[in-house]
């Protein structure tokens, strides 16, 4: 199988989507990759540490379908290197190789079986102005506990009655923000690392389409071809 993409668009994605990989050394070496699907002509990327999911897709040049799991980290560093506009790349031998005019990289590739795939979200999708997101999240961010053996306080706990509460604490500080109700946003606790990557790369967004999954008590953010 070969791949035709635009340099800058695949280094630019495969970044974003190793932002979601998992950096612990006790965790499955598969959540340390980034499966990758080719399907109707485009590239689709996803990550997952088992507490985020990320997904996004982009146009690829192909005659084949097909996937195959990468650790992002050393693609990355080889493609940043490289100059030219576009590169190629083919799968063969259970290895990736990328290359572009006399560079060739070749790269290790994992069990595609292995991957978490996200939670299908069959509710529907509602928009939300991130102008509401950027002011209120980093006013309770920097209260939320880093223990990630507690759980409940390393997220923000959104109540919904009839105004809107946001509240963290880490069992010595609390911060809350009350404020006008955004749509219909449910009564959950988020994780509040998925929401300082929810919030960085919303700045320049004006809406979002947020869901959430009663069922598998899941939220989605999308924006564009990105789903968080």
């Amino acid at each position: 199988m070969k791949i035709k993409l635009k340099r800058q668009e695949f280094l630019d994605n495969l970044s974003l989507a190793a932002r979601f990989t998992s950096t612990k050394l006790s965790s499955l070496p598969i959540l340390q990759g980034t499966y990758v699907k080719i399907e109707n002509k485009k590239m689709h990327l996803y990550s997952s540490d088992f507490n985020s999911f990320f997904h996004t897709a982009f146009s690829a040049e192909t005659e084949k379908e097909g996937d195959f799991v990468i650790e992002p980290k050393k693609p990355i560093e080889f493609v940043s290197f490289l100059s030219e506009a576009n590169i190629e790349l083919e799968v063969k031998e259970k290895q990736l190789f990328i290359k572009a005019e006399k560079s060739q990289g070749k790269f290790p590739l994992m069990n595609v079986e292995d991957f978490p795939l996200p939670p299908k979200i069959e509710e529907k999708e509602q928009k939300i102005k991130t102008e509401f997101l950027v002011k209120s999240l980093p006013l309770v961010l920097f209260s939320a506990s880093s223990d990630e053996t507690r759980p409940a306080l390393s997220g923000i706990n959104f109540l919904t009655n009839e105004e809107l509460v946001i509240v963290a604490t880490d069992g010595f500080r609390l911060s809350l923000v009350k404020t006008k109700k955004e749509k219909q946003l449910p009564s959950v606790i988020v994780p509040a690392d998925f929401l300082r990557e929810i919030n960085h790369f919303i700045k320049d967004e004006k809406e979002v389409h947020f869901s959430y999954s009663e069922k598998e008590k899941v939220i989605r953010f999308k924006m564009g071809e990105s789903e968080f």
